[in-house]
């Protein structure tokens, strides 16, 4: 996944020497691929997401459990149009949309929250929560471009997909 420029004033490698002792539970890609490329989210979201709180876990979803994951209408609109310009030709150069179609699954891991329904999403609006069983936290592209090739019967579109999902501790 492309860092962007306004990131690349301190390395992915300097960023994770930085990381809390007390968050070590947190996978590497998930640091890099939430955290870090995201650099919005301890600025803004950390009160949202109480990282020690939460368990990660690696599974493999198929595309139909992909096209289950839920969001805000109007994400899910967003990434319906992502998809249509995927499969369009409109994304030329953009090294995700690239490896998708190259690959048919996901450069890396998408993250989504396990019921989390009490908790409030970074595009939460007021009295708005996470819709369960699963809300998409990071990763809005790749599921659009997952929805597109679904849609449109890509033949290269891989039935398993790796997926983060974070939970609750217990």
């Amino acid at each position: 996944m492309d860092i962007p420029k306004f990131l690349t004033n301190e390395t992915f490698e300097d960023y994770l020497a930085r990381w809390p002792k007390d968050l070590a539970h947190v996978p590497e890609d998930v640091i890099k691929n939430w955290v870090f490329y995201h650099n919005e989210f301890v600025r803004d979201h950390s009160d949202l997401y109480c990282l020690e709180n939460w368990s990660f876990e690696l599974k493999d979803f198929s595309t139909e459990e992909i096209l289950e994951i839920k969001h805000y209408d109007s994400e899910i609109k967003h990434w319906d149009h992502i998809g249509n310009e995927l499969m369009k030709g409109r994304m030329p150069g953009y090294d995700t949309a690239e490896y998708m179609l190259e690959n048919g699954t996901f450069p890396c891991p998408i993250i989504v929250a396990h019921n989390a329904g009490s908790f409030k999403h970074a595009k939460s609006l007021v009295g708005e929560f996470m819709l369960e069983p699963y809300h998409l936290i990071e990763g809005n592209r790749r599921v659009g471009f997952i929805r597109g090739m679904n849609k449109n019967g890509y033949p290269k579109l891989q039935p398993k997909h790796s997926v983060w999902v974070v939970a609750i501790k217990t």
